[in-house]
C-alpha cells in the first residue's frame, strides 16, 4: 500500500544566519525538500512511497547529523529510493471482474440479482381461495442456505396451510441437491420414476394437479418439474423450492 512520507530536518545553521520572515515553499516531483519559516526546517512530501521505503527515509532522516554535508547524502539516498519506486511495474486492467489496478483491489459482486420470488399481499387471497377447492396432503421445503428459497417456501406453506391443506410438518423444511443441481421448483409426488425425457401425467382433479396449476400463477411453468418417486408417501406431494433460476445461470 502506498501512502505519504513527510519528514522534517531542522538544520543546525546559527541564528545569525536565519531569516526573519518566509514566503511560500513549494516543490515539484514525488520527493522534494521546501524551506520555509524561520527555524530552517526542511520538509520532505513524498507520494505514492511504499511503506518500507518511507521507514528507510525516516530512518535516514533520524540518524542525520543534521548538517549540510549530511543533507546532500540524505538528498542522493532519497533518489535512489524513489527511483525504486517508479520502477515498480504498473498495472492496467480492462474489462476485468476483480483483480488489482492502481494498487487497489477490485472484487466485482457478479451479476445483479434479480427480484425475489414472493407471493404479494395481494395475491394471497385469491390463491388461498383456489387451493382450498381441492385441497390436499402437502410438504413444503427449500434448499438450505438459500434466503430466498426459504422466504418462497414460507409464502407457499403460509398459503397452502391457510387453504386447509394437510400439513406433513409445522415448519418448512430444508433439503440438499445431489447430483446435478437443479433451479425453480420441483414437486415430488407418489409413483413410479420417469426416465430423463419423459413426460409427468397429473389429473386437474387431484390434488397434485390442482396444485401444479396454481403454481403457474407465481411460477414460469417452465421453472416447474415433477419428479414421481416411491419415496413420497401415496396421497402426498412435496413441494420444493430450488434456487432462483434467472440468478443461477
Amino acid at each position: 500500500m502506498k501512502f505519504i512520507a513527510v519528514c522534517a530536518i531542522a538544520l543546525g545553521i546559527p541564528l545569525a544566519a536565519q531569516m526573519n520572515t518566509a514566503g511560500k515553499a513549494e516543490t515539484k516531483g514525488a520527493c522534494s525538500p521546501a524551506v520555509s519559516g524561520s527555524n530552517n526546517t526542511f520538509t520532505f512530501t513524498c507520494y505514492g512511497v511504499d511503506r518500507v521505503l518511507a521507514e528507510q527515509i525516516r530512518q535516514i532522516v533520524a540518524n542525520s547529523k543534521r548538517d549540510r554535508s549530511t543533507l546532500k547524502i540524505i538528498s542522493e539516498k532519497l533518489t535512489l529510493l524513489l527511483g525504486e519506486v517508479h520502477n515498480q511495474p504498473s498495472v492496467t486492467s480492462f474489462n476485468q471482474q476483480g483483480g488489482i489496478t492502481a494498487g487497489q483491489v477490485t472484487i466485482q459482486q457478479g451479476q445483479p440479482v434479480l427480484p425475489p420470488r414472493r407471493i404479494s399481499a395481494e395475491s394471497k387471497p385469491e390463491i388461498i381461495r383456489i387451493l382450498s377447492e381441492k385441497s390436499g396432503k402437502v410438504r413444503v421445503s427449500a434448499i438450505t442456505g438459500d434466503p430466498e428459497s426459504f422466504d418462497f417456501a414460507q409464502d407457499w406453506f403460509d398459503v397452502l396451510k391457510a387453504a386447509k391443506w394437510e400439513m406433513a410438518d409445522q415448519i418448512v423444511r430444508a433439503f440438499i441437491i445431489s447430483g446435478r443441481p437443479w433451479t425453480g421448483v420441483n414437486l415430488q409426488i407418489h409413483g413410479t420414476p420417469v426416465l430423463p425425457g419423459g413426460s409427468v401425467q397429473m389429473s386437474n382433479d387431484s390434488a397434485t394437479g390442482h396444485l401444479a396449476r396454481v403454481l403457474q400463477l407465481t411460477t414460469d411453468l417452465k421453472d416447474i418439474t415433477a419428479n414421481p418417486t416411491l419415496e413420497v408417501a401415496e396421497g402426498y406431494v412435496e413441494v420444493q423450492i430450488g434456487p432462483h433460476p434467472a440468478n443461477s445461470k
